[in-house]
């Protein structure tokens, strides 16, 4: 017996943004949350810059995940950066 299912992959990755204030950056900094992963960015004259990433539980993983695909592009078009 086997058991087949579909999955479909949203277009469009679902988080939060929350704009904090951080000793690190003296630029704006962003925090974007997904129900798993905390992104940290910088937003600079460049464009934002991914600072870091922690697990659900604080663990820091930015080493071994990336940021879902349109994360980076719909941060620059908020933040008004045009690269």
């Amino acid at each position: 017996m086997s058991c087949k299912s579909r999955s479909s992959q949203p277009s469009e990755a679902s988080f939060t943004t929350t704009q904090l204030s951080t000793d690190e950056t003296a630029e704006d900094a962003l925090l974007t949350q997904t129900k798993r992963y905390t992104f940290y960015w910088q937003i600079g004259p460049n464009g934002p810059e991914l600072l870091r990433v922690s697990d659900f539980d604080g663990t820091n993983v930015t080493a071994s995940v990336d940021p879902p695909d349109d994360m980076y592009e719909r941060l620059r078009q908020n933040s008004g950066q045009d690269i």
